[in-house]
């Protein structure tokens, strides 16, 4: 490990300007982006700022920040005391990792990479399929959409995805709740009843 701690400070030492090199993320850590958390900071700006409030876009930032680790917080709680979290430890993973790119105010569309690495394997299809849905959403262009329409489009859709994937399971439509592998793998119990 030291020669690694060597090798990496020799390699960015030519670069060390001081505390003035952390000064680019100062200085874009106030910015939004077009996720879910940005365009809510965005919306917040402009209202505020209708008030004439000085600071207005510093304030919204800390408003979206500090709902952003609210949510994130009761999202841990809420699986930390489920049931299900030792029995399906990857499921929670993947729950927090969806929350985490609902409430990140600093939205990049890789960011869904792990979260649709995390849900492939899940036996919940509903998660799978809302994530499978985001990921597409936030790939198509919206030139010209303002904020809140693109927000609307690229969060709604999968939103209700799920919400009706969650109603088909409910109901029994054909939902399978084995992963998408080891459907592949199972045998076809209506030929084994036929034979047997």
């Amino acid at each position: 490990m030291g020669i690694g701690v060597v090798m990496a400070t020799s390699t960015y030492l030519p670069y060390w300007r001081g505390a003035s090199t952390f000064g680019g993320l100062l200085r874009i850590g106030g910015s939004t982006s077009t996720g879910l958390a940005g365009t809510v900071q965005s919306g917040l700006t402009v209202l505020l700022g209708s008030f004439g409030l000085a600071g207005s876009e510093h304030a919204a930032s800390m408003v979206v920040r500090l709902l952003a680790l609210t949510v994130l917080a009761t999202a841990v709680c809420l699986l930390a005391r489920s049931r299900r979290i030792g029995a399906e430890p990857w499921r929670a993973a993947a729950v927090l990792f969806c929350v985490f790119l609902l409430v990140t105010p600093w939205f990049l569309p890789w960011y869904v990479v792990g979260a649709v690495a995390l849900v492939i394997p899940l036996g919940d299809d509903a998660i799978r399929r809302a994530v499978l849905t985001f990921s597409g959403a936030t790939l198509i262009p919206a030139p010209g959409l303002g904020g809140a329409i693109r927000s609307a489009l690229r969060y709604g859709i999968p939103a209700l995805v799920f919400g009706r994937s969650r109603r088909r399971a409910r109901r029994g439509d054909g939902l399978s709740a084995a992963p998408p592998l080891a459907r592949l793998g199972a045998p076809d119990d209506r030929r084994h009843g036929e034979q047997g």
